[in-house]
């Protein structure tokens, strides 16, 4: 098995494991724990791997996504029956 590239968190320096997937605070690999310190520190994105914020996404997407089709489902037919 070919031997790989320790990777380590841009924040507190610790190793991020080969099965582990390095996080992404802004353009630098962090490991989940400072991910998430930062993310509560400093108000950032959405986490996609917490169920919770999946859900919200999910529910704005909903509320949302309808009434633009809709929308683009006429502006289509008034441009098909011109």
């Amino acid at each position: 098995m070919p031997e790989t590239e320790t990777r380590h968190c841009a924040n507190c320096g610790s190793a991020i494991g080969n099965l582990e997937t390095p996080r992404v605070y802004k353009n630098h690999a962090v490991c989940a724990d400072c991910y998430q310190k930062l993310n509560r520190r400093f108000g950032g994105a959405l986490d996609m791997h917490n169920p919770v914020h999946v859900l919200i996404v999910v529910v704005i997407a909903a509320a949302t996504v309808p009434p633009l089709l809709g929308a683009l489902w006429y502006f289509i037919r008034a441009l098909m029956a011109q």
